[in-house]
């Protein structure tokens, strides 16, 4: 039995990891319990990200170690504890160890999952189709993502833990998934962790290409990801959105980004004049973004995250490409590290800004970073 199944399978897991049935509205529900804005960056993302980044390592090399679906199956073991947990966040003590729980979720996930579906595409020599097949999986993912976002929002406002009920539903799916796939051949390692762990650094040094790769990427997750996890909400409620007006834009953002990613395979983007041209016009986009703050500025939104639906494909399928199967998890664990310890502190510090000042400044300063992102990647080059 070869991985054939494995490419099929890829979607339903990315379908069932990544339902958003609170996306739209965790911090709401959140600063209605009584915790602060701040209290929630540091217990909810700055614990998570710090947690995260210890375990990365570690759970990386096991992957590479041992076996990717093993990983996938911890990760999917706790994740629904975390998320049956999550119903009861009124008490503070149960709501970090939630936490706690998640940050070794996703530790075990980040990089098992990644190097597990391009090693199937490679058992199956079919190492070509990534960026296709990827921008597939992307496309079904966030219109998935997208329903629930909606369904989440709207019963929210019915009751409350409803979104929460059916994240630990779909979470339960997730994992009697995982149990069902394939893990592709591939040579077992006996390195003691630490040896493979230097040697996986060694061999990103190696590909200056790669190591630059990691690098150029960290201020524009740092934005994405505190955009989506956190300052959205603050944003959107600036502008009075309801919680159901901001579900339906998530998912507009979800579609627009999906549907980059799924045309992501048609353009030819080269590593040098294209990748740089779509970092400097991401910067100028998230500037004006902060200049403007009123309701044009959510159409310069939307099509930043188109413009990042394109780009992310691409960065992915650089680094698929330019990693060894050997050292690929912890390749991708050591980026989720890098891109953890930057949105742990990051995040905070945009956090304290948007608290004393306004959300336009948290834009205008993210704009600089990725600016800096895009000298830096000029210079290397």
């Amino acid at each position: 039995m070869d991985s054939t199944s494995n490419i099929s399978k890829y979607y339903f897991l990315l379908f069932f990891s990544y339902q958003h049935f609170i996306g739209a509205i965790l911090i709401l529900y959140f600063l209605d319990l009584g915790y602060s804005l701040i209290e929630l960056i540091i217990y909810g993302l700055t614990l998570q990200f710090v947690l995260a980044s210890i375990l990365e390592i570690p759970t990386g090399v096991f992957a590479d170690k041992h076996s990717r679906k093993t990983s996938l199956i911890y990760s999917g073991i706790m994740m629904v504890f975390a998320s049956f947990l999550l119903l009861f966040a009124e008490n503070k003590y149960l709501f970090i160890f939630s936490i706690i729980l998640i940050s070794f979720s996703h530790a075990f996930y980040s990089g098992a999952l990644q190097a597990w579906f391009y090693d199937s595409l490679k058992e199956l020599k079919k190492e070509s189709s990534y960026k296709k097949i990827e921008g597939k999986a992307q496309l079904i993912t966030q219109i998935g993502m997208a329903i629930s976002t909606i369904i989440g929002a709207y019963l929210f406002q019915i009751y409350t833990k409803i979104p929460f009920m059916l994240l630990f539903l779909f979470q339960v799916f997730w994992l009697i998934s995982i149990i069902s796939i394939k893990e592709p051949k591939r040579t077992k390692n006996n390195e003691r962790y630490i040896i493979h762990f230097k040697k996986s650094l060694k061999y990103i040094f190696s590909k200056k290409k790669l190591a630059l790769l990691l690098i150029v990427n960290i201020s524009l997750i740092l934005f994405y990801l505190s955009f989506m996890y956190v300052f959205n909400q603050i944003y959107l409620l600036e502008l009075d959105f309801s919680p159901l007006l901001m579900g339906i834009f998530l998912v507009i953002l979800r579609i627009i980004m999906s549907f980059g990613s799924f045309i992501a395979n048609k353009i030819k983007i080269t590593f040098n004049i294209e990748f740089s041209s779509l970092l400097i016009i991401q910067s100028i986009i998230v500037f004006l973004i902060g200049l403007l703050n009123n309701f044009i500025s959510l159409i310069l939104i939307i099509i930043l995250f188109f413009i990042f639906g394109i780009y992310s494909i691409t960065l992915s399928n650089e680094i698929q490409k330019l990693s060894s199967s050997k050292y690929r998890a912890t390749i991708f664990s050591i980026q989720s590290l890098i891109n953890n310890i930057i949105f742990g502190f990051g995040v905070l510090l945009f956090g304290i800004i948007v608290d004393i000042y306004s959300t336009s400044l948290y834009f205008i300063i993210s704009s600089i970073f990725i600016l800096c992102s895009f000298i830096i990647f000029l210079i290397k080059k």
